[in-house]
């Protein structure tokens, strides 16, 4: 975190001949809450970076994402009239990908997930037989 209580971030870039390291700092656009530690997380989704924090002022939780190593975007506000005290957050596939959560709201464990992208269409061929299967004689 910065001296002001916004998040900060850096990123190893080792696919370069000459690997790079790149600090982002005031990533979040509210300060974000600290109870023991701070209360965020971050969650990789292919080429973007996914973050999911606590805002310091009204414990509401919110969320900003960075692709390709780019600029953050505007945060977005998750869930609001919420009193998060914990997060921790991880991408997944199950009919589309999703931004899944586990959060301590007020002291009451909860789930939810947010759609990131719909599901790829899978394909398939129905094949048929121009003549029915032969059977053996019995």
């Amino acid at each position: 975190m910065d001296a002001d209580d916004s998040i900060s971030s850096a990123r190893i870039n080792i696919s370069a001949a000459n690997p790079t390291i790149a600090v982002d700092t005031g990533v979040s656009d509210l300060d974000v809450s600290v109870a023991v530690t701070q209360v965020a997380c971050y969650a990789l989704d292919g080429t973007t970076t996914r973050l999911l924090y606590s805002d310091s002022a009204s414990a509401d939780l919110w969320s900003d994402a960075q692709t390709d190593g780019g600029s953050w975007g505007t945060d977005v506000e998750e869930l609001d009239a919420v009193t998060i005290n914990r997060v921790s957050c991880n991408v997944y596939d199950r009919s589309g990908s999703k931004l899944a959560y586990v959060y301590d709201d007020g002291g009451t464990i909860k789930y939810n997930e947010k759609s990131l992208a719909a599901a790829a269409e899978i394909p398939f061929l129905v094949m048929t037989s121009p003549q029915p299967p032969m059977w053996p004689n019995a």
